[in-house]
């Protein structure tokens, strides 16, 4: 006997664990960064700052221009179930990557996009389109890890009044708002894979 409501249900409570979870993050320290030219140690930037301004970190370099649209076209192409172009897409970002980032000191940061990648991956689930919203939540999660790998975020200048005063400052290390906004891209994609896959022994 089938019980589509309590699929529908699991699909909610998911969401809304996911959704509360990067909710949490906002509201939190998300990293701390290098303050020692203002006399300070370290100098928190809270979830929500990063989500507001995070998505200026495409104009920082060359290669966010580059990968920004990559991961996109990857995702979509993934979604759609086009998996060799998807895979094509990948191997060509990957290649000019490499091939760009040989000699580099810094990191390319894509992980702002796990934003909105994890807000479509709510809806498609709740669509019940499990397939997209199992790729979309992996990718999710892939991004918000990547942050790990960033080692300069824009924060407050010396002055740290105007937005012109803006610069580059280093990250010395991690908060709890950045775990959770990981924990809520892994909530999702556990919960997803397991609905799926209790979907797919009742046939559903």
């Amino acid at each position: 006997m089938r019980h589509p409501w309590k699929f529908r249900t699991l699909r909610l409570v998911v969401v809304l664990a996911s959704a509360a979870t990067f909710a949490a993050s906002l509201t939190q320290i998300a990293v701390f960064v290098d303050g020692s030219d203002r006399s300070i140690e370290s100098l928190p930037s809270y979830g929500l700052e990063l989500l507001i301004v995070g998505w200026f970190s495409i104009f920082d370099s060359s290669l966010n221009l580059l990968m920004w649209p990559s991961i996109v076209a990857v995702w979509v192409l993934g979604c759609r179930k086009k998996f060799v172009a998807a895979a094509i897409t990948a191997a060509l970002a990957a290649g000019a990557l490499i091939w760009e980032y040989r000699d580099r000191g810094e990191t390319v940061n894509i992980a702002w996009l796990a934003n909105p990648i994890m807000a479509v991956t709510w809806i498609l689930y709740l669509r019940d389109a499990r397939s997209a919203a199992l790729i979309s939540a992996m990718t999710a999660i892939a991004l918000t890890l990547s942050f790990l790998w960033v080692k300069c975020i824009t924060g407050p200048g010396p002055e740290g009044v105007n937005v012109e005063d803006f610069e580059m400052r280093t990250i010395i290390s991690y908060g709890i708002g950045y775990w959770l906004w990981v924990a809520s891209a892994a909530v999702l994609a556990a919960g997803v894979a397991a609905g799926n896959i209790a979907a797919n022994i009742r046939g559903k």
